[in-house]
């Protein structure tokens, strides 16, 4: 192996060790039936998958005034339920004191 070659397979060695550790998260919506996520993403941790789906919440918000009881279901791998988040349209959000 070139001298060159050895220094870029050591810069890739810390990225892949992050990649390695991310699971894979997948994201259904739910208002009686749910509506699931074949793919799913990779992230970090569950508390970085309950933070995309309020993200996810937030936009579906802004673009959809009929929601009703419209919730996103965070579930890992493992099909463990890891979080839930409700979409409500901005005017019937609560607002932060």
């Amino acid at each position: 192996m070139s001298l060159g070659a050895r220094f870029f397979l050591k810069d890739l060695r810390p990225a892949a060790e992050y990649y390695a550790h991310m699971a894979r998260y997948y994201f259904s919506l739910e208002n009686g039936h749910p509506l699931g996520d074949p793919l799913g993403e990779e992230l970090p941790d569950d508390q970085a998958a309950r933070a995309a789906a309020e993200k996810i919440a937030t936009d579906l918000a802004r673009n959809n005034l009929n929601l009703g009881s419209l919730r996103i279901v965070v579930r890992n791998r493992e099909n463990r339920r890891v979080g839930e988040v409700s979409v409500m349209a901005p005017q019937f959000a609560k607002k932060s004191a």
